[in-house]
């Protein structure tokens, strides 16, 4: 997950686009505590799911909170190309455009979201990224 997502950062940020990383830190509300932020749960918070999979409030009023500011970063990036142009009372930081020379990821997790240098385990991940046509086939 973690070097089919920094590529596609590299190989667009090189191609001019504007790129804007995240790793997703949240688990669900009634996971298991050892499970963390399982893959695709996202998709609850993107979506806004009101269907109570964010968990009960107010006990979970963060997560709840998250999603809704996950929600004015998408409009923000669909509708000007940024994440941080309709920010409101968010309160997640100022969201950087990925830099292939100080790559950078925004954490979203409930209880504190941050911005992190994408370095983690860079060496090997670049490996991998060199061969992923040799993986694939």
């Amino acid at each position: 997950m973690i070097s089919g997502r920094r590529k596609v950062c590299e190989e667009f940020t090189t191609a001019g686009l504007p790129v804007f990383s995240y790793r997703f830190d949240t688990p669900l509300w009634n996971a298991a505590p050892t499970a963390g932020a399982q893959h695709f749960v996202n998709v609850v918070f993107s979506f806004q799911n009101i269907s109570g999979a964010l968990g009960p409030l107010p006990k979970y009023q963060n997560y709840t909170d998250l999603s809704t500011d996950i929600g004015k970063a998408y409009i923000s990036f669909v509708n000007d190309g940024d994440p941080n142009t309709s920010k409101g009372n968010s309160t997640l930081p100022y969201w950087p455009r990925y830099d292939l020379d100080s790559p950078q990821n925004m954490v979203l997790n409930a209880n504190y979201s941050f911005i992190e240098d994408d370095d983690f385990r860079k060496e090997g991940i670049a490996f991998l990224n060199t061969v992923d046509r040799e993986l694939l086939a």
